[in-house]
């Protein structure tokens, strides 16, 4: 029996009441107030912001509604009524139209003088609305750094007042105001110059540089400049008053203080879009004496020093254009014998590295189409990962090399437009070409690829209606678009761009949907030379690219129909024309780009499956005929940012989905059928070295752009140059260090290190991993079956196999099946020698057939 409760419930009056909950510390509450009335006032401004630009828009088309009009009226007078060629009824119609036209003006006139009216009151509410907002946002931080909190509106302090806020990227501007603020790039940048030097004070370059940083709006970076000319004009009048005339005048210490200063403007012409860089010299010059002696020597050693260690910006080589303008001739041509070695110190720096990390990604590229096949994805990531911790030194090198070249490369437009008397100007002109050269290989490497990818990122940051603005890399496209010699460059550089392109295209559309993405296509409209078209071609493509990244109904089509029919246009031939030669391959690759954000949107709209998306990118290819290449292309887009890609298409989906497709669709492309993947001479097509790319980006295990071996063209398109030989035939020197390159693949790859040791062989020219791939499609088995046998070898067995590796017959391009062989399975022998020597019988395997009926022959088991 359960035991009885005795206690005595208590009285209702009795029971305790809950406690209120306490109330908030009168600092914290303080700080929430003024959160909230931030708040309050950020959503005022976005809606004055709002509102002043569309009266602004207004106002820009009444102001074209009365233009047309005043073209109209002015039409209707160019003739007298009274003119004889005219009818009595003719010039009364006449009189009657220019009467109407001339109402129209004037009602036009007056649309105009209400818009302005409206549109000025609207922005100066929204200007102070902005005031208000970022004021409210100030004193929410200082309440909050009082009660020692979070402040709530980081970004506000960071700005001085709403002009200051001027020269923030839109984005930053709609987190401070709600929306873009009303402030001009003349007035944001009139407000930095007042702040950088105030009148008759020297320039702060330090800080002018941080402005810079922050905001590469050539429209904003050019006003700047020119608002602080004074100070740049004064400026350089005290770095000429001795030093050009009698340097020994100067002692050191001014001599390394003066190099110093102009060491400063380099590094701020890397900062600067063409224009600006064009006003900085024209500023600095307009306070130079001429009769140029640079500095003293002290003073040139400290700046051939910067350009060693590549602090060279090319302000030098613009300042000798802007000098020769202004008819200052004698320091122009000194200045350019100084800039010519600068240009030529960093230029042959990054050449000879890039050279070296060309020669490692072509080796690289050799290891994975032979071995590569054999293993599983996991085991090639591995493989790769080795190859590149053991030359990480090199590819660390060229990535610095490629920081340095850049200012120059900024640089180049500008000054390629020098026109300098004398043999220093046509020595500098050489130089600025061969520096434009490689412009190509700078934008293969990991840091060339991300300056293009952030500046063209904020190119195309629009506002609404405002077009995208240019930068350097649309004048650097263009000045390589002028010179047939500059053809391969050209297609590297804007292949880069392409990439670039695609992956904002995805990004954006995992942030916005495929508005995101056609607003990116749509910014491009002013970077049509970029892309090798004209404005023409660019501006009807748009709107088609744009219904494929929405996903349109019949959009591919009808962009391939198009581009078919332009694709002749361009090159200069004839129309329908669809093969990527070289005057529309970018165009083409901008193509492929959208149509890979294309693919990754409907292939998230249905299944997600894998199935889905390696159809996907076969179709890409097929569509502008570019193939398998066009594939690795797609993928590298797909793999430049893999969180991305998981984003876009799910967790199952995405990156084991991308890497499937790679090896599906592209280092088994056609599987090596009798292989021919490798023919064509110089030209051949190594679609495993696409392979390669998409697996390293989309693992992300040793970063990006693994494989730009020479004579890649747009992206993902690799072309292995000229002879396998030419890879594998390596000096002695090199043979070694090759040798060990493979071992270290291979035993990465899960291959035991005695297999290692005898399928590294790279001596004699032999391609083994070309072999081992042939070998496995004509024995009908998978390369992973292949390489599984080999790893149960013994040691005979396996040099057996390495013999008939070296003595099979092969071409110029590393086929072993090579049709020359008229009795296929019949191998030959030949015996050498005799007597008290002995003989020896040499085996002739005239292809791969030979090879394979051979190695049966000696009980190997394959």
């Amino acid at each position: 029996m359960a035991p009885i409760d005795r206690r005595i419930p208590p009285r209702p009056d009795e029971v305790a009441k809950p406690k209120p909950p306490p109330k908030p510390a009168p600092k914290i509450e303080k700080v929430e107030t003024a959160k909230d009335k931030a708040t309050t006032a950020i959503k005022e401004s976005k809606n004055a912001q709002q509102t002043a630009k569309k009266d602004a828009r207004a106002l820009e088309k009444a102001e074209e509604k009365q233009q047309k009009a005043q073209s109209h009226y002015d039409r209707l007078n160019r003739d007298a009524d009274n003119d004889p060629k005219f009818s009595p009824e003719q010039q009364k119609a006449r009189r009657d139209a220019r009467e109407e036209a001339k109402k129209q003006l004037d009602d036009a006139t007056d649309d105009v003088k209400a818009a302005k009216t409206k549109a000025g009151d609207s922005r100066a509410k929204a200007m102070t609305a902005a005031d208000k907002a970022l004021a409210a946002q100030k004193t929410a931080n200082q309440e909050a750094t009082k009660s020692r909190q979070p402040v709530p509106f980081p970004l506000a302090d960071a700005v001085v007042d709403t002009f200051d806020a001027g020269s923030l990227t839109a984005k930053q501007q709609t987190q401070l105001f709600g929306a873009p603020s009303q402030v001009t790039a003349v007035e944001a940048a009139k407000s930095d110059a007042g702040r950088i030097a105030a009148p008759g004070a020297s320039v702060d370059l330090n800080k002018l540089k941080a402005q810079l940083q922050e905001n590469h709006d050539p429209a904003y970076q050019k006003a700047l400049i020119q608002d602080l000319k004074p100070q740049l004009t004064e400026l350089a009048k005290g770095l000429t008053e001795d030093v050009w005339t009698n340097v020994g005048r100067k002692d050191s210490s001014q001599q390394q203080a003066a190099a110093n200063t102009l060491g400063q403007l380099d590094q701020l012409t890397k900062e600067l879009q063409p224009e600006a860089q064009r006003a900085l010299a024209d500023g600095f010059a307009a306070g130079f004496k001429d009769g140029a002696r640079l500095l003293g020597q002290e003073g040139l050693e400290a700046l051939k020093g910067a350009g060693k260690r590549g602090e060279s910006g090319g302000f030098l080589g613009v300042l000798a254009g802007s000098l020769q303008s202004a008819g200052k001739t004698e320091s122009a041509q000194y200045m350019a014998r100084i800039v010519k070695d600068q240009i030529k110190s960093v230029r042959e720096d990054f050449e000879k590295k890039a050279g070296k990390v060309e020669e490692l990604n072509a080796r690289l590229a050799h290891l994975v189409s032979g071995f590569g096949s054999g293993m599983s994805a996991d085991q090639k990531k591995a493989a790769i990962a080795a190859f590149k911790e053991r030359h990480k030194d090199e590819y660390a090198a060229v990535e610095a090399a490629a920081q340095n070249l850049h200012g120059l490369l900024k640089a180049a437009p500008e000054m390629n437009k020098v026109q300098v008397s004398g043999e220093d100007g046509k020595e500098l002109q050489g130089e600025v070409k061969n520096l434009l050269k490689q412009a190509g290989a700078f934008a293969e490497t990991e840091y060339g690829q991300k300056a293009i990818q952030d500046d063209l990122a904020q190119s195309l940051e629009t506002d609404g209606d405002k077009p995208s603005s240019s930068s350097w890399f649309d004048s650097v496209a263009g000045e390589l678009s002028k010179d047939k010699d500059l053809g391969d460059s050209a297609l590297k550089f804007s292949g880069a761009a392409t990439k670039a392109v695609g992956a904002l295209m995805l990004n954006a559309m995992a942030e916005k949907g495929p508005e995101g993405a056609t607003q990116i296509l749509d910014g491009l409209k002013n970077h049509a030379a970029l892309f090798g078209v004209s404005d023409e071609v660019m501006q009807e493509m748009t709107p088609l690219m744009e219904a494929v990244v929405r996903g349109d109904e019949g959009a591919v089509a009808k962009m391939n129909e198009r581009y078919k029919a332009l694709s002749g246009e361009i090159n200069g031939g004839v129309g329908g024309t669809t093969t990527l030669t070289n005057g529309n391959r970018i165009f083409g690759g901008l193509m492929i780009a959208t149509s890979a954000v294309g693919v990754v949107k409907a292939v998230k709209d249905g299944a997600a499956g894998d199935l889905e998306l390696k159809d996907g990118i076969k179709a890409v290819g097929d569509t502008v005929g570019g193939g398998a290449d066009t594939a690795a292309m797609v993928l590298e887009i797909m793999g430049r940012n893999p969180a991305t890609l998981t984003k876009l298409l799910g967790g199952a989906s995405g990156v084991g989905t991308a890497l499937g497709a790679v090896s599906d669709g592209i280092s088994s492309w056609q599987e090596f059928k009798n292989g021919h993947a490798l023919t064509g001479g110089s030209k051949a097509a190594a679609a495993v070295g696409g392979a390669v790319l998409a697996t390293t980006l989309i693992s992300g295990a040793v970063g990006a752009q693994v494989v730009p071996v020479a004579g890649q063209v747009i992206g993902g398109l690799l072309f292995v140059g000229g002879t396998v030989a030419a890879v594998f035939s390596s000096a002695n020197d090199k043979t070694k260090d090759a040798e060990k390159d493979a071992q270290a693949f291979l035993e990465a790859g899960g291959v035991p290190k005695n297999v290692a040791e005898k399928l590294k062989a790279f001596d004699e020219g032999v391609d083994a991993g070309g072999f081992f791939r042939q070998a496995a499609a004509e024995l009908a088995i998978k390369p992973e079956q292949l390489l599984a046998r080999l790893n149960g070898m013994n040691e005979d067995q396996l040099e057996t196999f390495m013999k008939a590796a070296k003595e099979t017959e092969h071409d110029k391009n590393g086929v072993f099946n090579d049709n020359k062989d008229t009795t296929p399975g019949q191998w030959k022998t030949t015996t050498i020698g005799g007597g008290k020597g002995g003989s020896v019988t040499k085996v002739r395997l005239e292809g791969m057939e030979d090879a394979v009926a051979w190695l049966r022959y000696q009980h190997l088991p394959v």
